[in-house]
């Protein structure tokens, strides 16, 4: 992940949109704070493997089966 100024943002906006769309991801920053996120806008599948990822550190310490789980990413798919 880049982190950049937001000056530099603006001087460079064209270098950083080609390195968005090869899939980096690129912090802008007002005064050392963080202050906004340039991703790729890309419209892609959900990434199963994030998926499984996140539903294990969810499920740490606890034990939910294949049904609970697929009820809480349709819950998720609500919103």
């Amino acid at each position: 992940m880049i982190k950049i100024g937001s000056f530099e943002a603006k001087t460079h906006f064209s270098n950083l949109l080609k390195k968005v769309t090869r899939g980096e991801e690129i912090l802008i920053t007002n005064r050392g704070k963080i202050v906004a996120k340039l991703i790729s806008c890309e419209e892609k599948g959900p990434d199963p493997k994030l998926f499984i990822k996140r539903v294990s550190e969810f499920n740490k310490g606890r034990h939910c089966s294949l049904k609970e789980i697929k009820e809480m990413k349709e819950e998720g798919r609500k919103y």
